[in-house]
């Protein structure tokens, strides 16, 4: 999937081959380059991990890696697997907002499952979906 660059690409086709897009900045391609890079047969070198960009964006004083922020204005909502999606750039901060968010809400921000997909004390609205890409 290297076809000779940097980083993936994100596709190829039967009739032409390689596409010219790659997969170079932080999303959810970061679970393709772990699967790859500890592939038992075909596995890519770990300076891959390297190749793709990380924007870091400064919003009202927060750090956020990856993309840019959703529109509007911060309304309290609070999101663990925004930290928990994290762990892999910063673990120590990580932890540390996971534990202060099961230390201060525990139930029912935390579930059978782990953390719900969002919650709002103030509002005391927890969503009560089960979603598994979180």
């Amino acid at each position: 999937m290297l076809n000779g660059g940097a980083t993936f690409s994100i596709g190829w086709l039967p009739d032409s081959g390689f596409l010219t897009a790659r997969y170079e900045t932080y999303c959810e391609l970061m679970m393709l380059y772990l699967l790859a890079i500890g592939s038992p047969t075909y596995p890519v070198a770990l300076s891959c991990w390297d190749n793709f960009a990380r924007p870091i964006l400064i919003y009202d004083g927060y750090t956020a890696w990856g993309g840019p922020l959703a529109q509007g204005p911060i309304d309290g909502t609070v999101v663990p697997c925004a930290a928990t999606g994290s762990l892999a750039f910063d673990s120590a901060d990580c932890y540390s907002v996971l534990n202060a968010l099961l230390a201060s809400y525990g139930n029912p921000a935390w579930g059978w499952h782990g953390f719900v997909d969002a919650f709002h004390p103030v509002a005391n609205w927890y969503d009560t979906d089960c979603i598994g890409i979180d």
